[in-house]
């Protein structure tokens, strides 16, 4: 089986047409709904008719512009969204880092975020305190593995979310790229 089967897969967004920015906006656009009036939106395809298998030992690179799909098809294999249509079968474990935020906090040394980080992806806190060193090492970041996160670079953070996942011994590794415009596995 392959590690990743993605077969017919579509995903639509509603983009609406008016701006809610206020507290009373969202009311006012509630007691529209009541008296009868529609909000106005339309359905925007992210994806259309994706196709593809990844097998072992295979990497597969996704290259587009913003708003092209790449972080959505990410979310779907990683099962942070669910297909409109289609399916996603993966084999293995998965250690996905394409929302650094979860997990992450930036009043937390580069230490502390690794072990907290691990700990959410299932491993037991004495196993991190084991694996942390390694983590930040391999992450280059050793001198600054007791700055706060947040005086970091997002270049810095990506580095240490893979070398947490590449420590942590999943089979399967989803990354956001640090271009804005790829994504990777």
């Amino acid at each position: 089986m392959a590690v990743v089967e993605v077969q017919d897969v579509w995903k639509s967004f509603r983009i609406p047409h008016e701006r809610r920015l206020t507290v009373l906006d969202h009311i006012a656009g509630a007691l529209s709904v009541l008296e009868g009036r529609r909000y106005s939106y339309e359905d925007f395809w992210a994806l259309k008719e994706i196709t593809f298998g990844l097998e072992h030992g295979e990497s597969l690179g996704i290259i587009g512009p913003n708003g092209s799909g790449k972080s959505t098809l990410l979310k779907l294999i990683a099962r942070v969204m669910r297909p409109d249509k289609g399916t996603i079968e993966t084999d293995g474990s998965m250690a996905s880092v394409l929302e650094l935020g979860i997990g992450f906090h930036g009043d937390l040394t580069v230490k502390e975020n690794a072990l907290v980080y691990g700990v959410i992806m299932g491993l037991r806190r004495s196993e991190m305190r084991k694996r942390t060193d390694s983590i930040v090492e391999f992450a280059a970041l050793t001198r600054f593995k007791d700055a706060k996160l947040k005086s970091l670079s997002s270049g810095m953070q990506v580095r240490l979310a893979f070398s947490i996942a590449i420590q942590t011994e999943a089979s399967l590794h989803k990354h956001a790229s640090p271009r804005r415009d790829a994504a990777c596995f």
